[in-house]
């Protein structure tokens, strides 16, 4: 069984760089290397990214670059790349738990078509597992049968809220559900670069084709 770990990424690249090595770590720890897939997509990244170059080279990781393209695309061709039987993904901003990877295959190996999970903030707050309709904006809180969803794809035209509208349309088939008490994903709040946070504050519009002209 390989699960595939899906990690898109435009700048962030210490944050990314020091994940993988984690996973990495954790892989070797456990005896999960063979059993899983680790996919960096850099969507044209303005850091330079030799650390996270070498640290996918290290451990045997996948790595591509595209032009900047937004978040949409970055997913896109992320999943286009898994290999698994299951996939889930990391946001660039955000962190690991120590027992990620060992949480994550145990609750591959139960064979569900979607697990639903919390996540931590870095404050210590614990952020809601969604439940019924299974649809919230955080599509790295999720992990996903491959069969059941690559066949649905992030509108590369919007530049805000792709995790919401995938799953919006994603989890309207039939699933076997498991909700999970796990809590392994820690969310950052507090980056001032996060599309989200670009979009309340009024610097993002919706979809590209909204972006305001140049002047």
């Amino acid at each position: 069984m390989i699960l595939s770990i899906l990690i898109p990424m435009y700048n962030n690249c210490a944050n990314v760089a020091n994940t993988l090595k984690r996973i990495g770590d954790q892989a070797t720890k456990h005896g999960y290397m063979d059993h899983i897939q680790v996919i960096v997509v850099n969507d044209g990244s303005e850091e330079d990214a030799t650390q996270v170059v070498e640290t996918c080279e290290d451990y045997g990781f996948e790595y591509y670059w595209q032009e900047n393209s937004g978040e949409g695309r970055a997913r896109n061709e992320a999943l286009k790349h898994a290999k698994g039987e299951y996939f889930q993904y990391i946001d660039a901003d955000d962190e690991i738990t120590d027992d990620y990877l060992e949480v994550s295959m145990e609750e591959a190996e139960m064979g569900y078509d979607l697990v639903a999970r919390a996540w931590k903030l870095t404050d210590g707050r614990i952020g809601d597992r969604h439940e019924e309709p299974l649809v919230n904006w955080n599509v790295w809180s999720w992990m996903f049968k491959t069969e059941k969803f690559n066949q649905f794809k992030f509108d590369e035209n919007r530049l805000f809220a792709t995790d919401y509208f995938w799953l919006k349309e994603a989890v309207e088939q039939p699933l076997d559900v498991y909700f999970g008490n796990s809590v392994i994903n820690i969310y950052h709040t507090d980056n001032p670069n996060s599309l989200t946070n670009k979009w309340l504050r009024g610097e993002l519009a919706e979809f590209k084709s909204d972006k305001p002209s140049a002047s």
